[in-house]
């Protein structure tokens, strides 16, 4: 089912999406009973969704060999090794599907496993957030599939190219930047997905943020980084971690300090990468703590998810070897999956300890 002929209805906010750009999708519901039944069938009516209601796991599998969906929403009430062994078949069978678990609201160790297992959210039927967060969660997996099928055109378009360049019989006359633009295109698609799937199942800030930069460190070349994460408090930002390659964090710390204090939310209200070959006018500005920057370069930018900033990063060294001109683009395809990873982390950290925002009316009358 080609996902060009998709669109979800709603925006990843949960809202509507122009009514000329709605079109039905699939929702596949497994092992549920009459009551959560309903209780679907009004969430996600037929009018607006094809919904479909199967009763095991292999019925499941069935289905979605024959028709594809945009997600699957499993009854908790399904054994738990059934439930794992699904989500890893349906992680087989179309990658982009996204998977839900659907029922009573879970306890921390529950809802972490089912994470790991590959669902991408647990949503209690219960809630008055469960519509919005079924119809958030179509969203997500048609923007998925999107890019998906993006990525498959730019492959495709990058092969077609190298063959009419190649071919001797060839006339079509291709620039060297024509040539170029669809192959760097997939390049960068390609580490995105493989930077997604790196990532994926990192469940602990810590754990994302040396697994993120291990892979960008790989793209940039040894090279000093700071990662700045938004406080409890507005404009407080704190060091998330930091990467000594020949700068000793000893060294950096009255620079950090400063980049905590000044600099980190001037950038998160924008969206721009700054880029500074030359940081004699940056190290003026901050004054002597940015010493340790001079005759560096530096590039600096926010990553943003759902209209937050989720992280401030920071690469500098030495001016004598600087940084590729193409990294500009590979950091704009990695920065935004970075940013989704770190907002779901926070978000099952939060509804682990029954403090997520959308849930606070459930826990009062709990």
């Amino acid at each position: 089912m080609d996902a060009q002929n998709f669109d979800h209805g709603f925006n990843p906010a949960g809202e509507p999406a122009s009514r000329d750009a709605q079109l039905k999708t699939s929702v596949l519901c497994v092992g549920f009973g009459e009551v959560a039944r309903l209780t679907l069938e009004g969430s996600l009516p037929a009018g607006e969704f094809h919904i479909a209601f199967v009763g095991c796991e292999a019925t499941a599998l069935m289905q979605l060999a024959a028709t594809a969906a945009e997600v699957v929403v499993v009854s908790v009430e399904l054994p738990a090794r059934r439930r794992d062994s699904l989500a890893g078949r349906v992680r087989r069978l179309s990658h982009g599907t996204h998977l839900v678990i659907a029922g009573p609201r879970p306890r921390s160790a529950s809802l972490l496993t089912a994470m790991r297992e590959g669902y991408r959210d647990w949503i209690d039927l219960e809630s008055e957030e469960a519509p919005r967060r079924l119809r958030s969660a179509i969203a997500a997996a048609c923007l998925e599939r999107e890019r998906n099928a993006r990525q498959a055109r730019l492959h495709d378009l990058a092969s077609a190219r190298a063959v009419a360049s190649e071919s001797p019989k060839s006339i079509v006359q291709v620039t060297k930047h024509e040539k170029e633009t669809p192959s760097a295109q997939v390049d960068q698609v390609k580490a995105a997905g493989e930077f997604r799937g790196l990532i994926s199942q990192e469940l602990d800030p810590e754990d994302l943020l040396r697994t993120s930069l291990e892979y960008m460190l790989t793209k940039t070349g040894a090279t000093n980084a700071a990662v700045f994460l938004p406080g409890s408090k507005p404009a407080q930002w704190g060091l998330g971690a930091y990467v000594n390659y020949d700068c000793p964090r000893a060294t950096a710390e009255p620079l950090l300090h400063r980049l905590s204090n000044e600099v980190c939310d001037r950038l998160a209200a924008g969206d721009d990468l700054f880029r500074f070959a030359d940081t004699a006018d940056f190290v003026k500005a901050l004054g002597v703590e940015a010493s340790v920057l001079e005759e560096s370069e530096l590039i600096a930018f926010p990553a943003h998810f759902a209209g937050e900033c989720m992280a401030v990063f920071f690469f500098f060294r030495h001016g004598s070897e600087a940084f590729r001109e193409d990294l500009a683009t590979l950091i704009d395809s990695l920065r935004p999956v970075f940013a989704e990873q770190m907002h779901r982390i926070i978000r099952i950290h939060h509804r682990s300890t029954f403090t997520f925002p959308a849930l606070a009316a459930d826990d009062e009358e709990s």
